[in-house]
């Protein structure tokens, strides 16, 4: 039954690969395949010295998986086969991610900077039923005004996506042009 169960983890059978680790350290594993290329091992165990035991396994097993993940309580580590070994790259993915959130930070707040937004159209003023015309907005809408609220007439959902925003969005950008603070659509 052992060189059964030794085959399928040999041929990626990830139950049988967790079936192998599972003998050597005595700790339930639970298998996973990440991104269709990664082994995910999780164990409920605190150490992170485990990995080494269960390395052992991987190489003896003569896994065909190029990269593992194990996680543990409060602690990960990964590895990648190099020359039929497994090395730890935990410091590299840490490192990559780090530098992945900060890039993906950084487009963020320099898409908040440059971002501009569009400059009203004002045309004259003339009064119908108690709302004054205030012109047209950038994108062409009727912008009627009363006392308290801003009214953008014609404007239709179809019309916000082409716009490539948000009702939501549109509102506030109709809001900066005019310094309305109730926007309301007819």
């Amino acid at each position: 039954m052992q060189d059964n169960i030794l085959e399928l983890a040999r041929s990626g059978d990830i139950q049988a690969i967790a079936s192998l680790i599972e003998q050597a350290i005595s700790t339930k594993v639970e298998p996973k395949i990440q991104y269709r290329v990664a082994l995910l091992l999780k164990i409920k165990s605190a150490d992170p010295k485990v990995c080494v035991r269960i390395i052992q396994v991987l190489e003896e097993i003569q896994l065909p998986i190029k990269s593992i993940h194990i996680a543990g309580i409060n602690w990960n580590r990964y590895f990648a086969l190099h020359s039929d070994k497994y090395v730890d790259n935990t410091n590299l993915v840490q490192v990559v991610s780090a530098v992945l959130v900060g890039l993906i930070g950084g487009i963020i707040a320099i898409s908040d900077v440059s971002y501009r937004l569009p400059t009203p159209v004002v045309a004259k003023a003339t009064t119908t039923e108690q709302r004054t015309f205030k012109g047209r907005s950038e994108a062409g809408y009727e912008l009627w005004a009363d006392k308290s609220c801003i009214y953008v007439k014609g404007i239709k959902e179809s019309d916000v996506t082409r716009l490539n925003t948000t009702l939501a969005g549109y509102k506030q950008v109709i809001k900066q042009q005019t310094g309305f603070q109730c926007v309301l659509f007819e």
